[in-house]
């Protein structure tokens, strides 16, 4: 037995641990979905459709129906006092936005950082649209700094707050679920091959 033990490979380890991982995030994503599904049911979330009248402005300005950016830091800030699990919104931008990043606090009154931020992306099939999420929060404040740019002309169409989501997505893969599949394989495999070590050392 330990020696069947000690002939495992790594690279069977590595499959061993990416398969590990890939159960786990998928029971993630499952959990996630029926949490939510729960806070819907229950009312303590709910979609909302928004304009952005509806926000506090600041740095940004009405102009012929469109709103420009007077300064590189533009923000709109919503209270949500309740779940949140992320926002959608399409819009047509003058020029390339840069980075839109959504911060929100998880206690009213409290400032702003970067341990509570999301990077809005762009969908691929349609650049009008753009999105971010995370599982089911509670959340006081959201700030939505929809570009980096100053002069930015945007025509903001629908802004939906706390999106309905299917299952499918809860199981998306993007570019940052990949990243982090690959560094908790590589963490679980590490793990998996230290213990076959002291496993085998302990029965030699």
């Amino acid at each position: 037995m330990i020696k069947k033990i000690e002939k495992i490979s790594f690279p069977v380890i590595l499959l061993v641990a990416m398969a590990l991982t890939a159960m786990g995030f998928a029971a993630k994503g499952c959990a996630e979905y029926h949490a939510d599904l729960s806070a819907r049911k229950n009312g303590s979330l709910v979609t909302k459709q928004l304009t952005v009248a509806d926000f506090t402005t600041d740095g940004m300005r009405e102009k012929d129906g469109q709103w420009q950016t007077t300064d590189g830091d533009s923000q709109m800030i919503y209270s949500t006092d309740g779940m949140f699990t992320g926002i959608t919104f399409t819009a047509d931008y003058l020029v390339y936005p840069g980075d839109i990043i959504l911060y929100y606090t998880t206690q009213p009154g409290a400032d702003y950082s970067a341990k509570n931020r999301l990077y809005v992306s762009q969908d691929t099939d349609n650049p009008h649209l753009f999105s971010c999420s995370m599982p089911a929060t509670y959340v006081a404040d959201i700030r939505l700094d929809p570009t980096t740019l100053a002069g930015n002309l945007i025509d903001f169409d629908t802004i939906t707050l706390n999106p309905p989501l299917t299952s499918a997505d809860y199981l998306a893969v993007t570019p940052y679920t990949v990243l982090m599949f690959g560094i908790y394989s590589l963490l679980l495999a590490a793990v998996l091959r230290f213990v076959q070590e002291f496993f085998t050392k302990k029965f030699e």
